[in-house]
């Protein structure tokens, strides 16, 4: 039971949201181009979503140029550690440092051979917690952009980033800078949301009855069958439990009515574990009833932080 995926969460649901999320992506790197910025809340579903985004990439597309890079808070300060710590992110051992070493060479080689079996010289690099980046950083990405140019490729990027990014740059005199990095790197900011509506929270719910399997892409034992296999076998699926789940959210959140339209809706990250708290907690007791909002907001009082539930 402990080595069930749902434990570490490695799976990838789909939903309207990284459906959304994904069309936009796609559309660009369909026409050679990159620049979006996602940015969102806390615990609003974007490392998720940039999972997705960079697994679907991998496999609608063969032979892609394409790597996934989680953003630090030290990223280098000198341009050559800059470039250090990338060739890092793109697996490279980088452990013992060679004074001599040119970092950005041997990032123009990876670009060079991951192209190789694309139909194009275009660099496609996910980036998560791209809030992280200070300016410095920003123009060290900028510098490698126009080394790699001069190599004959096209670094593009897409960003996933809290919030507070740009206001972030802003602080640290990114003015000077905006028209350059604004034009290479945030060509398309994009507002992040959560799941939104009742619809969108069935839609999620039935991945685990019907898309999501364990083991990995096997048939027949999705993620609701293993939790409650008589239940799932007499015909219950956990979407059915979509009204009340709803209705469980909007009571702790204080939502009165509809979502207004600036909101984000509730986070994919808080969902998600009171998805796993009813999975694991209430139906495996075996005093879960059906349709029960109650069973909700104890999985929701239990795995969320109320007061960032929906933003």
């Amino acid at each position: 039971m402990q080595g069930h995926a749902m434990r570490s969460e490695f799976y990838r649901a789909q939903t309207p949201v990284t459906d959304e999320v994904y069309d936009a992506v796609y559309s660009d790197v369909i026409r050679g181009s990159g620049g979006c910025m996602f940015s969102g809340t806390q615990r609003i579903g974007k490392t998720h979503c940039s999972y997705v985004v960079f697994d679907r990439l991998a496999q609608d597309i063969p032979g892609i140029a394409l790597e996934y890079v989680v953003a630090k808070d030290e990223m280098g300060r000198k341009y050559s550690d800059f470039c250090m710590h990338m060739l890092g992110a793109f697996g490279h051992a980088t452990e013992v440092r060679r004074k001599f070493t040119n970092w950005e060479r041997l990032i123009i080689d990876h670009v060079r051979t991951a192209c190789l079996n694309s139909e194009c010289k275009i660099f496609f690099m996910v980036v998560d917690e791209a809030q992280r980046l200070r300016i410095e950083q920003y123009r060290h990405l900028f510098n490698l952009s126009n080394a790699l140019a001069a190599a004959g490729h096209r670094l593009a990027t897409i960003l996933f980033a809290q919030k507070r990014s740009m206001s972030h740059l802003m602080m640290q005199g990114f003015e000077r800078d905006q028209i350059e990095i604004s034009g290479r790197f945030f060509v398309r900011p994009l507002v992040f949301r959560g799941i939104r509506t009742e619809k969108e929270l069935e839609s999620l719910l039935d991945q685990y009855d019907a898309h999501l399997f364990y083991p990995i892409n096997a048939q027949g034992w999705c993620y609701t069958r293993f939790y409650a296999c008589d239940r799932f076998d007499e015909g219950w699926r956990l979407s059915h439990e979509a009204s009340a789940f709803w209705t469980a959210l909007e009571g702790a959140a204080g939502v009165i009515g509809e979502l207004s339209e600036d909101s984000v809706g509730f986070g994919m990250n808080w969902i998600v574990r009171a998805i796993h708290y009813y999975l694991t907690d209430e139906l495996m007791s075996g005093e879960a009833t059906y349709d029960d909002e109650e069973r909700w907001k104890t999985a929701i009082k239990e795995t969320a932080n109320v007061a960032l539930l929906a933003a």
